[in-house]
C-alpha cells in the first residue's frame, strides 16, 4: 500500500541532492518503466494507476498518481529505480563526451541520439545536467537503459585518452569535408558557451556544420540538432 511518507520520499527524487543521498531516480511512462526493467535496473517501487498493469507493479489510484508524477499530464507508470554504479570510461569505438551541457531537455536527446546511432557511453563533465533529472529520464523515452553517461573530468579524461578528440567550433572546418574516423569523441559544447577554454585544447580536430546561407543571421544550432547532424555524419 502507498503511503503519504512513501508519496513524500518519491516526491523528493526531484531534488539532486536527494537523489544522490537515497540513490534513487525516477522515470515515468510505459516506455521509460518498460526500458529500465528490461535493461535490469535494480526497482524500488513500481506503480500503475491502471487494473492490469505490467511488469508486478502496485495498483494505486489516479489521485495517488497525481501525488506522485513529476508530469503535467500523469502517465499510468510510475517507476522508482536504484541508480546504478558507475560503469568504467571506455576509450574506444565511438564516444559522445558533453562539455557543460545545462538543459535536461538537450541532455534527454542526446542520451537518445546516441541510442539511436549505437554509441553506448557518453562522457559527461561535472557541471553538465545530471542524467537522472526527472526532465532528462522523460526525454530519453526510454534510452537511459541502453545508454549510458559517466561523470568525470572531462579536460582530464580527454588527455588520457588514446581515441582522436573531435569538437564543435564556429571556426571549425567543415563536417563534410573531413575524414571521420570510425572510433573517435566526439566533444559537443555547452548551450550558450560552447567547448570550455578548459578543454578545448585537448580537441584534436576543430569541425563545424556550415550553414547553407551565409548571410541568414541565425549564429548557431540547438545541441541536439547538432548532435544528430555530427552523429549522422560519424556513422555514415
Amino acid at each position: 500500500m502507498l503511503t503519504k511518507k512513501q508519496i513524500q520520499r518519491f516526491q523528493k527524487l526531484q531534488q539532486k541532492k536527494y537523489r544522490l543521498s537515497e540513490g534513487l531516480f525516477v522515470a515515468e511512462g510505459e516506455k521509460n518503466v518498460q526500458a529500465l526493467v528490461q535493461a535490469n535496473y535494480s526497482v524500488e517501487a513500481l506503480y500503475s494507476s491502471l487494473s492490469q498493469a505490467e511488469w508486478g507493479c502496485e495498483t494505486i489510484s489516479e489521485g495517488q498518481m497525481k501525488q506522485l508524477t513529476f508530469l503535467k499530464n500523469p502517465s499510468p507508470y510510475f517507476g522508482v529505480f536504484k541508480i546504478p554504479v558507475a560503469d568504467q570510461l571506455k576509450h574506444k569505438g565511438l564516444v559522445v563526451a558533453l562539455d557543460g551541457i545545462s538543459d535536461p531537455g538537450n541532455l534527454g536527446t542526446i542520451i537518445r541520439l546516441c541510442d539511436w546511432f549505437g554509441v553506448p557511453q557518453i562522457w559527461c563533465s561535472l557541471d553538465t545536467v545530471d542524467c537522472y533529472n526527472p526532465k532528462v529520464v522523460q526525454a530519453t523515452m526510454g534510452s537511459l537503459g541502453r545508454v549510458s553517461c559517466l561523470y568525470t573530468d572531462l579536460a582530464q579524461t580527454l588527455e588520457q585518452t588514446s581515441l582522436p578528440v573531435y569538437g564543435t567550433f564556429l571556426e571549425g572546418k567543415a563536417l563534410g569535408s573531413l575524414d571521420l574516423a570510425s572510433e573517435a569523441v566526439v566533444v559537443m559544447g555547452s548551450e550558450s558557451h560552447g567547448i570550455s577554454d578548459a578543454v578545448s585544447p585537448y580537441v584534436d580536430q576543430q569541425m563545424n556544420i556550415p550553414k547553407y546561407e551565409m548571410s541568414n543571421p541565425i549564429d548557431s544550432l540547438n545541441v541536439g540538432t547538432a548532435a544528430a547532424i555530427v552523429l549522422a555524419a560519424f556513422r555514415s
